[in-house]
């Protein structure tokens, strides 16, 4: 029953792993298998300290409505009052629903479909009736002279429907130069206020309207607290700001600014002023606290959901939510119970860290806790520990764990971490014995060639379930079929460009810097050996050709037909040769060869010392501590994302053969979309290149080979190093700017680079 109450750095760092015990498992005993270890990357408070935000979920089926359509719930009296949206043939129209706590339907009602009307929120008065803000478009006119516009208005309806009464907000807001309302509220003790950009208009529940309240500009949200309270927030430098206002007065009476850049979404609560939803947690929060209280983690408490919101307060810390399912893709609506920690069941804990953690993963983590009776994964996603004023705190954060021995038993790599360094300092643990093993896979069902790009000396540390892959493309007939270059073929192509042409059509310099420099820097670092060449004859003549390219992007071309017209053409027409591309799936390579090219295409690649210069893009790449609590199970839970249906799932190519092999085979057969008859009805993709529409076929049998061919040889690894293009970007500019020569911006950029290196291997 709801109830109405209430650089050098890193040197250091590996020093400290060794002292630490060589692989970083924090005096550990070197057991690598301790089972009674529950977590290896959190000690025993932090396993505990996870119980205290365990909820169970009890969905509520709304009856006769989809959840997905709900954008808004209130609790009122007892009952559930939900609105939201539907699209017609021909425009938009609201509906309102009333449930019991049970779900049961009670009443329903929608707005004309053809009336153009669509309720932005709603509020509930003290006397049960709904007060909503509409707004309504309006064609005058006809022909030429027809001419849009909005209205809006303050509706009051009865809860089966009934028009009661409307009264234009517009007109109450005319003297501001543009109001847009957005939120209504009701302080349940007839009081309402409509909020939009920078006013407060206040009304009775006669819809007589009081007074109008300035307020700032920034505010991005206006909620009333359980105690009557109006609360504004807004985003400062620092992270939420809430500021009370009184009303009677329109001053602000308090100011409190939540640190961490949560990305809250806020709520009023009852046990609390303030439920705070993030995409992993929600908080409680009273004003004037130093920060808000962690209630509910969604992993800990198996909830697969992107995000909850339409948080409706309950008794106690309970509260009802909305969320769009992460795996089945279905709105749901559910009752959030506290579980009290000693009935939160004890399991082998598992964590996984990493920063950014996507909802693919968080998804595969709540479906492994659910289906293992044994093994529990804890999700730590070190960029909660951000703010605005320090971007890095959580790369700092995860760092400083490295080095206390808390690493996580699973970890989710990203280019900012020294991966090298962990793996010859033996953080990881080789996942070959593993793959081979019991409970391992059929390799011949695998791009293998991925997973031997990211082994190291017959070692495999990193498993990559999918991939893009980067690269330059141009005209077959005028890269000669090149499937790589080394430093020197390219610069014989640049010098031998026809006069008025260039490389790109419209890439600036730091674009061509940063996408050359993604495989190490070529031929120009070493990291196997340590041996840094940019004071080389190569990358002198790399710094001239860069020289060569505009800073910027020149938008003007965008803005004059002819000269856009011209740039969309300018590989078909020869006037630019190379494109940097990432590829990420078969259909990709046709609107290149078709639309943009209009000619058979090869994989050229960047120049490297070798001359392959394609490489690996990873989507995901995981890892296993060598300390993890269970290799095992940290092994089980990984190896899901090799399973069919992520394979089948993901947006980019997978490492499946039976997969490629299907993607292959669609791509040579004509788009389709299923009429409402459930007929196939095949259609014609198009490219526009400018103002000129291409028509797009299916691929054929030698552009599927063609992408295939690659896809089964790429062994080179994409390695973005900031810290590398940093130094490369800041000493190169001396050059750009006249200020020194190539040779000598090359000589200082070998000095940092080499000490960078040293530092990090």
């Amino acid at each position: 029953m709801i109830k109405r109450k209430r650089g050098i750095f890193w040197s250091l760092l590996l020093v400290v792993v060794i002292a630490l015990g060589g692989c970083g498992t924090g005096g550990r005993g070197g057991n690598k298998e301790n089972k009674n270890n529950k977590g290896g990357g959190q000690d025993n408070s932090q396993q505990a300290e996870a119980k205290n935000y365990v909820y169970k979920e009890e969905e509520v089926a709304l009856e006769g409505v989809n959840a997905s359509n709900i954008s808004q719930i209130i609790f009122s009296e007892g009952k559930f009052i939900a609105s939201g949206t539907k699209y017609g043939d021909t425009s938009s129209y609201s509906f309102y629903a009333v449930f019991d706590e049970n779900g049961s339907r009670i009443s329903y009602y929608e707005s004309p479909e053809d009336a153009g009307e669509t309720d932005n929120s709603f509020a509930v008065g003290s006397n049960g009736d709904i007060y909503a803000v509409m707004t309504k478009d309006i064609m005058e006119g006809s022909g030429e002279d027809a001419a849009y516009k909005m209205e809006q208005y303050l509706v009051r309806r009865s809860q089966d429907g009934t028009e009661k009464e409307r009264i234009s907000l517009s007109e109450r807001a005319s003297e501001e130069e543009y109001f847009y309302a957005n939120r209504i509220l009701s302080d349940g003790k007839g009081t309402l206020l409509v909020a939009g950009n920078g006013v407060l208009l206040q009304f009775d529940e006669e819809a007589g309207f009081v007074k109008l309240i300035k307020i700032s500009e920034d505010v991005s949200e206006v909620l009333i607290c359980r105690d009557g309270k109006v609360v504004l927030t807004a985003y400062g430098e620092q992270g939420m700001i809430v500021r009370s206002i009184d009303i009677a007065t329109g001053q602000i009476t308090g100011e409190y600014t939540l640190i961490q850049n949560m990305g809250y979404s806020c709520y009023a609560g009852t046990s609390y002023d303030l439920l705070l939803a993030t995409d992993q947690d929600i908080y409680g929060y009273n004003l004037g606290d130093a920060e808000p209280k962690k209630l509910m983690d969604y992993v800990d408490s198996d909830v697969d959901a992107y995000s909850l919101y339409n948080l409706v307060s309950a008794e106690e810390e309970n509260f009802y939510a909305s969320y769009y399912g992460a795996s089945d893709s279905t709105g749901h609506f559910s009752k959030f119970v506290k579980v009290a920690p000693e009935d939160v069941k004890d399991k082998i804990t598992l964590t996984l860290g990493g920063l950014y953690i996507d909802s693919d993963i968080k998804s595969r983590i709540v479906r492994f806790n659910k289906e293992s009776d044994t093994y529990r994964i804890r999700m730590v996603d070190y960029a909660m520990y951000n703010t605005n004023e320090d971007y890095m705190a959580g790369r700092t954060k995860l760092n400083q764990d490295i080095i206390a021995g808390n690493i996580p038993d699973i970890m989710v790599l990203d280019n900012g971490m020294p991966v090298d360094s962990y793996i010859a300092k033996g953080l990881f643990a080789d996942l070959n014995p593993y793959m081979d093993g019991e409970n391992g896979i059929d390799r011949s069902k695998f791009l293998n060639n991925i997973f031997e790009a990211y082994s190291v000396d017959g070692k495999l540390y990193q498993l990559v379930p999918a991939f893009s892959i980067s690269t330059m493309i141009g005209k077959q007939e005028l890269t000669g079929g090149k499937t790589g270059w080394n430093y020197d073929e390219f610069e014989q192509f640049i010098a031998e460009m026809p006069q008025g042409t260039r490389a790109f059509s419209n890439a600036t310099r730091d674009e061509v810097l940063r996408q050359f420099m993604e495989l190490g820097g070529g031929e120009f670092i070493n990291w196997q050996t340590g041996v840094c060449s940019f004071d080389s004859e190569h990358f002198i003549n790399f710094l001239h050709f860069l020289n060569t390219l505009p800073k910027d992007v020149d938008f003007s071309v965008y803005d004059d037909p002819e000269s856009y017209s011209r740039l969309a053409s300018a590989y078909r027409n020869d006037e630019a040769f190379l494109s940097m591309v990432n590829m990420a799936g078969f259909g990709e390579f046709r609107e290149w060869r078709e639309g943009v090219f209009g000619a058979d295409i090869t994989f050229v690649g960047y120049p490297s010392k070798q001359g392959v210069g394609s490489a690996i893009v990873p989507l995901q790449r995981f890892a296993i501590a060598s300390q993890a609590a269970d290799k095992d199970a940290a092994w089980q839970f990984i190896k899901t994302f090799l399973d069919t249906d992520y394979q089948r799932a993901t947006y980019a190519f997978p490492v499946s053969l039976e997969r490629i092999e299907e993607l292959a085979e669609e791509s040579m057969q004509p788009p389709y979309y299923m009429d409402e008859q459930g007929n196939k009805v095949e259609y014609t993709e198009s490219y526009w290149l400018g103002e000129v529409e291409v028509a797009l076929h299916p691929m054929r049998t030698e552009d599927v080979e063609q992408v295939k061919t690659l896809l089964t040889s790429v062994t080179q690894t994409v390695r973005v190093d900031d810290s590398i293009i940093n130094i490369i970007t800041e000493e190169a500019e001396a050059f750009f700017e006249g200020e020194k020569t190539a040779e000598e911006a090359a000589g200082i950029i070998q000095s940092r680079a080499q000490l960078y290196v040293n530092e990090n291997r």
